[in-house]
């Protein structure tokens, strides 16, 4: 992607060509001092002037470092006829305005070429096949495009991926957010990211001319220095001996900086050959097997070395979901694979990477694979890149100088690093943090971020954290990582409260996604309090567990706060949660419990199309429907606003228009 743009950018359009157009120095100068406010995007286009838009910036840049300023221009428009612009997007025409472009602007390269306006008499294919054809000789870095509808932007897109999307978008036009913005925002996310340059480990191990371990180390580590960092292994190759060889090299390098690959599929060598095996649980016992031999948490792209026809792919998929969705993998690939199995494997989970045979003496499969694989490779995110991409959106709302709770779990954990990051880079200042769990505060103090605790500030700007489930009404269930005690404590405090989280936490009803509802209990005779919680909730089918350590022994899960959890398991969701949890709260030897109700003042959702942002909006209506003097009206929309809620609500239809005027009143008492 085009890195380092400045969130400004410089549109030159309006500094020649028209009748309040300046002079050279004056425009020069206007360039050279928005460069210097660390605008660093110059927009220019062939059609502005026309040309001499482009020969201003390009007398502009010899005042100026080419390698720190991103330079936008555009083509298409051909010339201006009776009915508008004439637009051409030929090959040859591409070609030819570009080398203008070139040219004017006194440059050997462009970094984004956009398409002004799409030639409907030319296939945008034949547009793009040329543009790309300009990116691999290095005269222009990416490519962007002007005014397309959805459907062109995936053609283009298919062809060459496209960097920028320029459109008309405001509070007076904002159609495009129903399906433009999203689909800009699914293609122009990076899916996973590996070096251009794969190394291929099979032979070093399980051969006649197979290297020592020291050797094999050796050359895995000398290609990661070259800038290789996707390896790739597979269970198959030794067998297994491959693997543990390239375990043994990872410990030797930055694991995050490695894109690992391995495969599975083959149980066992037959006379026939491969004995092939996509069943469920072979799926998951290779990969168990996998992870112990490469001794690593997570594998980068898992394949299906080859296609065990007597089981349904969709069932070998659905498995491999499941991996997903634990973290034990990232991505899924298949290998030599035909289009329909592909296809069928794609729609139960989007696959990230096809492995085949592809080379000037094997050229069928760019007949229909490979249309194929392109027409589905729009970029697939995890779900810790989702969770990444929601805690960046947070973090947006950070301003220096305040004091900021700091939750705890796996989307937290984005966001401290990035408020580290932030802090490193000189963008935040004066923050304190304060860490709902040691986990946090060993994380934070890595990252020099400032530190406390609530008894020095127990008033607290803006809490960001993650949720197990959040339900329509941004009611939460939080607590699976252990510190719900604390971050309750904490967020409690806090006047805004910012939940971050996928998609997947979504639930129609708190504990409706089956998973754990946690509920902190004394270690003093906690089997009594398992009971007695199972009990409560009964006929939502309720099952309550202990929480264990995790390690591999049957010793319980402690917190932070000396305590064990009870999980509650729901096969319904809960009807009333603040009914729920006063009832768990009564009990005696209960600290606290998972269910965060009215706590959450916005939730941010990543999911595969971009964002959703819920805001809890405080609607006065209420105040009509059951009276309260002004003074009481007043000070509960004041309290309301202290607590973070800025979003009010009323009409002239409530208290027929009193309702208006008590807002107005209590507006007169804020900013």
């Amino acid at each position: 992607m085009l890195n380092d743009v400045s969130k400004l950018g410089f549109g030159c359009m309006s500094l020649t060509g028209h009748d309040h157009s300046v002079s050279d120095e004056d425009g020069i100068a206007i360039i050279k001092h928005a460069v210097e406010r660390g605008v660093t995007h110059i927009d220019t286009a062939d059609f502005y002037g026309p040309n001499t838009n482009e020969i201003l910036v390009g007398k502009a840049l010899k005042h100026l470092p080419r390698e720190k300023v991103q330079l936008a221009t555009k083509f298409g428009v051909e010339s201006m006829g009776p009915d508008g612009p004439v637009i051409n997007g030929t090959p040859e025409y591409v070609r030819s305005a570009l080398e203008a472009s070139l040219q004017r602007l006194d440059v050997d390269y462009i970094d984004l070429y956009y398409i002004i306006r799409v030639d409907r008499k030319t296939p945008i294919e034949d547009t793009m096949e040329e543009l790309k054809k300009l990116v691999e000789e290095g005269k222009i870095k990416y490519i962007g495009i002007s005014e397309a509808s959805p459907e062109t932007i995936r053609r283009a897109h298919a062809v060459h991926p496209l960097t920028a999307v320029q459109l008309e978008w405001s509070l007076w036009t904002r159609d495009v957010e129903e399906e433009l913005i999203p689909l800009c925002r699914f293609i122009l996310l990076s899916s996973i990211i590996v070096s251009k340059l794969g190394f291929g480990c099979m032979g070093l191990s399980g051969h006649n001319n197979s290297v020592s371990d020291e050797a094999g180390i050796a050359i895995i580590k000398h290609a990661f220095e070259r800038g290789i960092t996707h390896f790739d292994t597979a269970d198959m190759y030794g067998p297994k001996t491959n693997e543990i060889l390239v375990g043994k090299a990872l410990k030797h390098l930055p694991r995050e900086k490695v894109q690992l690959a391995t495969k599975f599929g083959v149980e066992s060598m037959g006379p026939g050959g491969p004995v092939i095996n996509g069943t469920p649980e072979f799926v998951r016992s290779s990969l168990e097997a996998s992870l112990q031999r490469l001794d690593v948490d997570y594998i980068d792209l898992y394949y299906i070395i080859r296609v065990d026809h007597k089981t349904p792919i969709e069932d070998t998929m659905e498995e491999l979901k499941k991996l997903v969705e634990e973290g034990k993998i990232k991505y899924i690939g298949i290998s030599e694979a035909s289009p329909e199995t592909i296809r069928r494997a794609h729609a139960v989970h989007p696959l990230t990477a096809v492995q085949l045979e592809w080379s000037l003496w094997t050229r069928d499969v760019e007949e229909e694979i490979i249309p194929l694989c392109r027409s589905q490779s729009a970029p697939v995110l995890s779900q810790d890149e989702l969770k990444k991409l929601a805690a960046d959106k947070a973090v947006e709302s950070v301003k220096s100088g305040m004091v900021l709770g700091l939750g705890t779990g796996s989307t937290a954990a984005f966001v401290v690093d990035k408020l580290g990051q932030l802090l490193s880079t000189g963008q935040l200042s004066n923050i304190v943090g304060i860490p709902t769990s040691k986990r946090t505060q060993e994380q934070a103090a890595s990252l020099d971020i400032p530190l406390s605790t609530l008894d020095l500030h127990p008033h607290i700007d803006l809490a960001i954290d993650g949720t197990d489930e959040v339900d329509p009404n941004l009611d939460l269930v939080k607590g699976r990582g252990g510190a719900l005690l604390r971050e309750k404590m904490v967020e409690a405090a806090s006047s805004s409260f910012i939940v971050v989280a996928d998609d997947s936490k979504l639930v129609s009803g708190l504990g409706g996604s089956g998973l754990a509802m946690p509920v902190e209990v004394v270690q003093f005779c906690w089997k009594y309090n398992l009971v007695r919680l199972e009990g409560l909730f009964k006929e939502l089918g309720c099952e309550a567990k202990l929480r264990s350590a995790g390690d591999g022994s049957e010793k319980p899960y402690v917190t932070d706060n000396g305590n064990y959890i009870v999980d509650l398991y729901f096969k319904n969701p809960i009807k009333d949660g603040f009914a729920a949890g006063k009832e768990i709260s009564a009990m005696e030897g209960v600290v606290e419990h998972g269910l965060f109700l009215g706590m959450a003042t916005s939730v941010i959702i990543a999911g595969k199309t971009g964002f959703k942002v819920r805001v809890w909006v405080y609607g006065s209506f209420w105040i009509f429907h059951d009276p309260v003097s002004d003074d009481v009206g007043i000070m509960i929309i004041k309290h309301a606003f202290e607590k973070g809620i800025t979003f009010f609500n009323t009409t002239d239809l409530y208290g027929h228009k009193t309702n208006e005027i008590l807002v107005g009143k209590a507006l007169k008492q804020l900013p």
